[in-house]
Order: C-alpha cells, then structure tokens, then sequence
C-alpha cells in the first residue's frame, strides 16, 4: 500500500510513512511551518493542523485558536511510560525478593 505525501506530493510507501495530523508525510517531509526543521512525532506541536517545531509553536493568546499538542501521541507517550515504570518496578521487587530469599537461604546453612 502507498500514500501520497501531503507536503511533497510523491509517493509514500508504507515503510516510510508517518501518519500524523490525519496526514501521511515521509519522514523527511514532517517539517516546521515557520523554519522548516524536519520535525518527529516526538518533537511537534500543532495549531489549526499545521505542525511547529516547539520553538516555534505560536502563543494561544495571538492566534486565538486552541491548543492540540499532538494530544493523542501525548496520551500515549505517557502510558508507555507509565508501563514501563510499572514494568521496572516489578522486576527490582522481583529482584529484592530473589535477595532476600538467597540471603535467607545463606543464613539457614550457616547455622
């Protein structure tokens, strides 16, 4: 499957898109409207659908339009983190008990 990238035009195949902004772009092609930066899915803002670099990202209050800070990948940013936190939270108590219970162990044969 290909897509046609919504900033140059050309073709889009499937391993190098990114769909973002209900938009596919190639990567190369995900740019700041003011300076032209090649932007990620981590690293844009948007306003009105257009996508900023964050120093570039215009203040509510001139334009006022609402705020979108790409609040979906936001969400799902901080989920994965969330997880992941979780995820190493476990292991070092999984960690500590394996410790404690060789630890205990140790004990036990030593007496």
């Amino acid at each position: 499957m290909s897509y046609k990238c919504f900033a140059c035009g050309k073709t889009v195949y499937q391993t190098e898109v990114l769909k973002i902004l209900g938009r596919e772009y190639h990567k190369r092609c995900f740019r700041c409207k003011v300076c032209n930066r090649v932007l990620n899915m981590k690293s844009y803002r948007a306003l009105d659908g257009n996508p900023y670099c964050r120093a570039h990202y215009p203040n509510v209050s001139e334009h006022g339009a609402q705020m979108n800070y790409g609040q979906e990948e936001q969400k799902q940013e901080q989920q994965q983190e969330q997880q992941e936190e979780y995820q190493e939270e476990q292991q070092q108590e999984y960690q500590e008990e394996q410790q404690q219970e060789y630890q205990e162990e140790q004990q036990e044969e030593y007496y």
